[in-house]
């Protein structure tokens, strides 16, 4: 960052920006629930292991607990999140965009970058993961049908969360994908597509039977501004259609079909 790559922005609107970038991956509402400096002795009983930890610029700058990460990650991947002691490849996938695309946000509130490494896990008999005499801890609500709450540990620049200003870079006012957030997009889900003679369009008749160049059975597209973000399957809920994800695109993607 900044000041050093090993330490974060952790004022209260670097980790405002951290939500918004989350809310945009996941499609939740996700505000900041509290934000607390604890001393590096108090850290483990704030946030207990196991933990999931995340290195940039050579050495750790973030960690969450095992089971807060595995439920984030199940919350950028749309599914609930499994039990284990160890995290799944597509959970490190998931928990390594969600947490990029956060602190990345929070990194330009004041002008910084970030760019993460691999999550690894710490057991808990090891000793706390992060570096200083103090972390700042993060605590963030997710809405939805199934809402959580969620704690993110970073290892705090100085005088950050104690009334010290934050530099914002010029172009936004620091708001970054906040501006954003409340605007509606139209989503067009396509079952399939087809090319017809002009003849055969003008005699199109009640009971007539278009042929899609999709099989039964595979995945539909979900589309924005045109461009495809996801794919799923059709299902019903409530006597209404509705799609079930299977795949979808990073989050650089999807903002990218917002233009």
């Amino acid at each position: 960052m900044t000041a050093s790559p090993r330490l974060l922005d952790s004022s209260r609107e670097a980790f405002d920006a951290a939500a918004a970038a989350l809310a945009t991956l996941t499609g939740r509402e996700v505000t900041v629930l509290g934000l607390a400096t604890v001393a590096l002795a108090a850290a483990p009983r704030s946030l207990p292991g196991p933990w999931v930890v995340l290195d940039a610029g050579g050495g750790p700058v973030a960690a969450m607990a095992l089971a807060e990460a595995r439920a984030l990650a199940g919350a950028v991947l749309g599914e609930d999140a499994p039990e284990g002691a160890d995290l799944a490849p597509s959970e490190r996938d998931a928990l390594r965009e969600g947490l990029q695309q956060a602190l990345a946000a929070a990194a330009a509130v004041s002008g910084g970058t970030v760019t993460l490494g691999e999550p690894r896990v710490v057991p808990a008999s090891e000793p706390w993961p992060l570096p200083g005499p103090e972390v700042a801890i993060a605590s963030f609500a997710l809405g939805g049908a199934r809402p959580l709450e969620v704690r993110l540990a970073v290892v705090p620049s100085p005088g950050a969360g104690r009334g010290a200003p934050a530099p914002r870079p010029a172009a936004d006012g620091g708001r970054g994908l906040a501006v954003i957030l409340d605007i509606t997009m139209p989503v067009r889900v396509e079952l399939g597509r087809t090319r017809m003679l002009i003849r055969d369009i003008l005699g199109l008749r009640p009971g007539a039977i278009i042929e899609l160049d999709k099989l039964a059975g595979e995945a539909v597209d979900v589309m924005v501004n045109d461009r495809r973000i996801a794919r799923g399957e059709v299902v019903v809920v409530d006597e209404r259609f509705g799609v079930r994800l299977t795949e979808i695109a990073a989050a650089a993607d999807r903002l990218e079909s917002l233009r």
